[in-house]
């Protein structure tokens, strides 16, 4: 599986629009992110710490939408936030109620309700 990303330039996290979102694209067998008309060379921006990138996890939700590193999904009346475990080897749900760990492979009829960085609000305890 290829990696896919999409990355969000933080210091743009409290104008009115929030943060940039940049989507993963290939143009002329090169990797960039893209925001409108803005193009970034996939390894430029990312070296300092304005760029956050998270990376999809191979899921989707119930609604065919990928789920990436910091999305907030919704299982069972339950928020969660997506994060990869480096001790796991592996993409976990951390519910926002008690700080539980689930793997997400074992989460089923998810929905994704929001992210980290646009709806920061639902992360909030």
């Amino acid at each position: 599986m290829n990696k896919i990303f999409r990355a969000y330039y933080k210091p743009d996290v409290n104008t009115p629009d929030g943060a940039l979102k940049f989507e993963q694209k290939i143009i002329d067998d090169e990797l960039y992110f893209v925001y409108e008309d803005l193009y970034y060379n996939f390894q430029l921006p990312f070296l300092d710490n304005d760029w956050l990138l998270q990376q999809f996890t191979g899921r989707v939700d119930k609604n065919g939408i990928q789920i990436f590193e910091g999305d907030i999904l919704m299982y069972k009346n339950m928020l969660y936030v997506c994060e990869y475990d480096e001790q796991e080897q592996c993409y976990i749900g951390i519910s926002q109620k008690d700080d539980f760990k689930q793997r997400l492979s074992y989460f089923s009829d998810i929905s994704i309700v929001g992210n980290v960085m646009e709806t920061p609000k639902l992360t909030s305890k």
